[in-house]
């Protein structure tokens, strides 16, 4: 331990000297020993801090150690190591995207979609065909199960992933445009219908790391969520490698919490992000930035500077917590902090975070953007916010210390979706943050088996949904008086309850579809129908919770909870054709609410409210739509009852769909974690 006491003596000898032996300008330093004095000391607290810190980062390793459940790891035979991408390699594999699955993907330019200018000059980004740097814009949606304007188009939840607000922070653009190829390559090879290219392409995948449970559920991802990719918001800056936009910083650059708004909405970067934000719902949104390692929420201004939470606390810890432990650890880096900005980083104003998640409702911080002819005029009523706009979880992950990492911590594509892998590395792990917030965005369900029968995939990507009365159809001998169904749960935390519900097609009189949500009011009214019967509630937790997912079904089902109960057949009979579809609730904790939180409202956000409170209804300028609800079902599967002398030789014959690859009454191996899209009916 060094002597505190005599180091200040020599730091103050050392200020008098130079302070005394100034000539001409230059400064003479003192005596040789004091010199060599003053080296030893440094490099001896040089020394001790990195011993504190390795011990904390040590201890903090261990205080968040939890046991995670056993990954099935796979062989692969062509491990890569991930790199830093230039903003010219960004724009060829966004473009290689668009062009391979333009059902699946557009790619186009803030400057094409909303007249906004380009930044720099004509030495900047010259790959591009004009002046200055374009800022691309990634859409990532199934347009053939979701034709422009239908209303499965309107109520697909959002999420937006943007990688770089600064342009000297490095690893975020990788990052979201990595985890584009990978969902995409998933999503098409899962939506494939030759079969020859359907084995080749899985196991291309398979050795990049990706196995069957995990590219079937990318490929559900993708088929029902819509991803809006935004690589280098700050596309200047990211080129340049500088942390501004020319003279401006646009995390700087939002109208919330500002004391002249004058000086916001002058960047390129902060006007794309606002033209995407009024043109979606987004309900969660990763902005990725370096210079720490943390998870971060609101609030991270200085008005609720006090220890105030904001009115969704609840959830966005939970959430964040979930993201700290599936992104794991590595040899330099332990799991990610996670806190609320103002204690984790620091507050700032006209900060993206808080913007995105408040504007539209904490009005009293927010007023429309005046910014001089800076980048051309910017209309003020582009910042007059209607009450649906910003009610995002905007998260802030400080990916690493380094804004530019050294290569060797980046990790590889070995075993990706592992947080314990030996490929864990800055941008590995923040892939696995990406696709869990695509994941957990909205509560899903689905049934996985009857009896010993796996079920087929019910959401493949490019696919028009046909009527599963017919395709999802499964053949029950008369004599089977109960039949045994497995399900699971996702998208979510905590299951409350769920349960299965059936009875004869004929009884729901078209109150219930495929491939759609019913309102929380139709499907009330089901419930409370005679006719139809439910089975006993039960609770659980999902792959994501803190203390994993329960009820555990096995090796043979994918990560997640696996319930399972008996579907009473005792009051039908042969000929019948029955409907049984899950139901569930999760995450209704997220409407409690910290003891100290400002403003004194309940939640704001979309996420929460969309699986807690069946009144909440929002739509966008563009028609977009977040409907509310507290219960989840899943795509129906028929059973049919079968006549005497029609009985199949086996209990249970699942009867191939024709949106599938075909299915036995083989043992159940690792089906997909799938649902519906989130249409009402």
């Amino acid at each position: 331990k060094p002597n505190l006491e005599s180091m200040n003596k020599i730091i103050a000898e050392v200020a008098n000297n130079m302070q005394q032996r100034k000539c001409n300008n230059r400064v003479y330093f003192p005596s040789p020993s004091l010199r060599f004095q003053c080296t030893v000391t440094l490099m001896l607290i040089s020394l001790m801090m990195g011993f504190i810190e390795s011990s904390i980062r040590d201890q903090r390793h261990h205080f968040r150690e939890r046991d995670l459940p056993e990954h099935r790891s796979i062989a692969q035979s062509n491990v890569q190591d991930y790199t830093i991408l230039t903003s010219e390699e960004l724009y060829k594999k966004m473009k290689e995207l668009a062009d391979k699955y333009p059902d699946l993907v557009t790619l186009k330019s803030s400057q094409e979609m909303y007249g906004l200018p380009t930044a720099g000059n004509s030495n900047d980004c010259p790959f591009e065909a004009e002046s200055g740097c374009k800022n691309w814009i990634l859409t990532i949606e199934d347009s053939v199960s979701h034709p422009t304007g239908s209303g499965s188009y309107k109520e697909l939840p959002e999420i937006l992933l943007s990688g770089a607000l600064h342009g000297d922070e490095r690893v975020g653009p990788t990052v979201v445009v990595e985890t584009a190829v990978l969902m995409l390559d998933s999503a098409n090879c899962e939506a494939e219908r030759d079969e020859s290219r359907r084995q080749s392409c899985m196991s291309d995948l398979g050795n990049r790391g990706i196995d069957d449970f995990e590219r079937q559920w990318l490929a559900f991802c993708v088929a029902s969520r819509r991803i809006i990719v935004l690589p280098t918001a700050n596309a200047l800056g990211y080129f340049r490698g500088q942390r501004m936009e020319g003279n401006y910083d646009p995390n700087r650059d939002f109208p919330f919490d500002l004391r002249d708004y004058s000086t916001c909405m002058r960047t390129v970067a902060g006007r794309t992000i606002n033209e995407i934000f009024r043109d979606h719902l987004i309900q969660l949104s990763f902005t990725y930035h370096a210079g720490m390692e943390s998870i971060a929420y609101e609030w991270g201004n200085p008005t609720y500077y006090d220890g105030s939470k904001s009115p969704d606390d609840v959830a966005q810890n939970e959430i964040s917590r979930g993201f700290s432990d599936f992104g794991g650890s590595f040899q330099t880096s332990p799991v990610y902090k996670y806190g609320d900005m103002n204690a984790l980083v620091y507050p700032v104003r006209g900060g993206m975070e808080d913007w995105a998640y408040a504007a539209s409702w904490d009005t009293s911080l927010t007023k429309p953007c005046t910014p001089s002819s800076v980048n051309g005029q910017y209309a003020p009523e582009k910042t007059t916010y209607g009450p649906s706009t910003l009610r995002a979880f905007n998260i802030l992950v400080e990916t690493s210390d380094r804004k530019t990492p050294n290569w060797n911590t980046l990790g590889t594509t070995e075993d990706v979706f592992n947080p314990q892998s030996q490929g864990n590395g800055h941008i590995s792990r923040n892939i696995k943050l990406a696709t869990m917030m695509v994941d957990v965005v909205q509560p899903y369900t689905r049934l996985l088996a009857v009896e010993d029968a796996a079920l087929p995939n019910d959401i493949v990507p490019e696919r028009v949904h046909l009527s599963c009365v017919e395709n999802d159809a499964v053949n029950v001998s008369q004599e089977k008086k109960v039949v045994q169904i497995k399900w699971t749960v996702g998208g979510g935390f905590s299951v409350d309850e769920t349960s299965l519900v059936y009875g004869k097609w004929t009884d729901f009189a078209g109150k219930i579809k495929c491939f759609s949500q019913p309102t929380q009011e139709r499907l009330n009214t089901l419930l409370a129908t005679e006719t139809i019967k439910q089975t006993s509630t039960q609770t659980g937790r999902t792959r994501w919770h803190q203390d994993g997912a329960t009820p555990i079904g096995g090796s043979d089902f994918p990560p997640g909870p696996i319930f399972s109960a008996a579907v009473d057949l005792n009051d039908f009979e042969g000929g019948d054709t029955i409907a049984v579809f899950a139901v569930a609730k999760l995450d209704q904790s997220w409407k409690e609410q910290p003891n100290s939180f400002a403003p004194n409202v309940p939640p704001q956000s979309h996420v929460v409210n969309a699986r807690t409170n069946p009144d909440w209804y929002h739509t966008s300028e563009s028609g977009m739509i977040v409907q509310g609800r507290q219960h989840w079902v899943s795509v129906p599967v028929t059973l049919v009852i079968a006549d005497d002398d029609e009985a199949p030789s086996t209990p249970t014959e699942p009867i191939s769909p024709v949106t599938s690859a075909p299915v036995t009454s083989a043992p159940v191996t690792s089906p997909p974690v799938t649902s519906s899209p989130v249409t009402s009916s």
